[in-house]
């Protein structure tokens, strides 16, 4: 009941706003949207997981009228029932609205950072603040270590908005290390996972 409730806040506010001004449309929604935020943390439900989505893409990215428009049609299907979630992620993301919002890499650590711990608390994973770091080209580098120091998550924010991982569980580059795209939040939590398995 709380997603299509919200659902349907999300889009009564939509229709008051002027479809040309995306800032002003933001900022009339950012209270709704931070209050999804808070709402859904500890729910674990396709309706709460997409509502935590669009919140982010929409506060992260800030996109313009066009994109805008895009996303109120694809939400107002989802309303309506004429499109599952599933379908309407899609559609956003081909659209061009990323699971890591095409925002500055300051803006992915806060989300990171500020989404990090309710996923971590959600799935059962300690949650420890990483070590932060800015490397020569403008990357900000997140690292993890278990407690001895033997294992190691790293993620980098490229510049250029791509989100990586490395994963390290000991010194043999072959056997003990991978890499690869970061998808998520909780693909990141169930990296962290392993930092304590044994």
């Amino acid at each position: 009941m709380f997603a299509q409730d919200t659902l349907t806040r999300i889009l009564k506010l939509m229709q008051q706003c002027d479809p040309q001004n995306s800032r002003g449309t933001i900022a009339r929604l950012r209270p709704v949207l931070e209050e999804i935020a808070q709402a859904t943390g500890h729910r674990k439900t396709d309706e709460d997981k997409f509502l935590r989505y669009i919140s982010t893409i929409l506060l992260m990215s800030r996109p313009g009228s066009e994109l805008l428009a895009l996303f109120m049609d694809v939400v107002t299907r989802v309303h309506n029932g004429a499109l599952t979630i599933r379908q309407a992620r899609r559609e956003l993301v081909l659209a061009g609205f990323s699971v890591w919002p095409r925002a500055t890499p300051e803006c992915v650590v806060e989300m990171i950072l500020t989404e990090g711990p309710r996923a971590a608390q959600t799935y059962g994973v300690t949650w420890v603040a990483p070590i932060q770091s800015t490397d020569s080209d403008g990357d900000i580098v997140l690292e993890w270590l278990n407690a001895d120091g033997t294992k190691r998550v790293t993620v980098f924010v490229e510049s250029s908005g791509n989100v990586t991982y490395l994963v390290a569980t000991g010194s043999n580059i072959h056997d003990d290390m991978r890499d690869g795209d970061l998808r998520s939040i909780e693909h990141l939590v169930e990296l962290l996972g392993q930092l304590t398995a044994s």
